[in-house]
């Protein structure tokens, strides 16, 4: 059928078949190239090229566009329909029905609660880098493997902001997860602190900054610190989980995940805590009531995460 049959064949269908041909045939929204109707071969003109037409048809569109407006403007609806459609995933994902989005909450919220309640508290009752690093590498490591399919296991926000960046997340998701997320590490605070020994609680799991950082350049640093520390996290979870040669997820990276949470804890846990999670510092900040310096780890792990977004955008030709 030639274009400008086409374009006939759509005034005398209903408007959803209409629609469709206008959208296929001469809509500026499609994935072929658009047909412009205009002045001039090179300047908004008739492209032959662009839909394989002859001359005589494009002559007869010309005068067919130009004496039925309303093709334009049906078209030009489609195209709005398309982009609100386009606007509505971006916002709210293409999960289809609300118990999708009730599993995905419900995983995240386990999954951040276990992390916190037995990270952090194995971390307290040890009280040292090295165990707190074994408690976060183990715990990891089942927390993702267990709720992986159902959320994609993100139970941190700066991961479910770079998830949101990457287009595998969509602003709602990012918004809900981030609260859920917060709220369960809060509950899993006050839980650790309700049911430890007093002389096992030391601050519940609160991160903090080393004394010796307690000044405006120690500030600048703690940041600093925090910001890479997320940025090597959040790179390594880019690379391993969402690369674009691997199809599939990779069986090894929740095993690279949870050694770089290990080795990084190893770094800098006696300088910042190494928190890299938002989430994971208001919750034991909220039980014990402890805000000295908790902005750092508001501010640094997002700055991290982004820019090792944008690096590793850049890295796989994704702009």
């Amino acid at each position: 059928m030639s274009v400008v049959q086409r374009l006939t064949a759509a005034f005398r269908t209903n408007p959803t078949e209409r629609a469709h041909l206008l959208t296929s045939t001469a809509g500026g929204c499609i994935q072929q190239p658009p047909l412009c109707l205009g002045t001039g071969e090179e300047e908004g003109g008739l492209r032959a090229t662009a839909l394989h037409v002859t001359d005589d048809e494009l002559r007869h569109l010309k005068d067919f566009t130009t004496s039925e407006p309303l093709a334009s403007q049906e078209a030009a609806s489609a195209c709005t329909a398309e982009n609100l459609c386009s606007s509505r995933v971006w916002l709210y994902g293409d999960r289809q029905t609300w118990q999708d989005w009730g599993i995905s909450l419900w995983s995240e919220f386990l999954g951040t609660f276990l992390m916190v309640f037995v990270g952090c508290g194995i971390g307290v009752r040890g009280a040292t880098k090295e165990v707190n690093s074994m408690a976060f590498f183990l715990v990891i490591i089942f927390i993702v493997e267990a709720f992986v399919p159902f959320s994609g296991a993100h139970f941190n926000p700066v991961v479910s902001l770079v998830m949101f960046l990457s287009g595998v997340t969509c602003l709602s998701l990012l918004v809900l997860h981030t609260l859920v997320q917060c709220f369960a590490a809060t509950v899993a605070s006050y839980l650790m602190l309700l049911l430890l020994p007093e002389t096992e609680k030391m601050n519940c799991a609160v991160t903090t900054v080393q004394e010796a950082w307690h000044n405006p350049m120690g500030i600048w640093k703690a940041i600093c610190m925090e910001a890479i520390m997320t940025g090597v996290l959040i790179y390594v979870i880019l690379t391993t989980g969402l690369h674009s040669k691997s199809k599939e997820r990779n069986a090894l990276s929740t095993l690279a995940v949870a050694c770089t949470v290990a080795t990084l804890i190893l770094l800098g846990g006696d300088l910042t805590g190494t928190s890299m999670n938002p989430a994971r510092s208001l919750g034991p900040a909220i039980a014990c009531g402890y805000w000295q310096y908790q902005w750092i780890y508001f501010v640094g792990p997002p700055i991290g995460a982004v820019l090792a977004w944008v690096s590793y955008t850049l890295t796989h030709h994704k702009i």
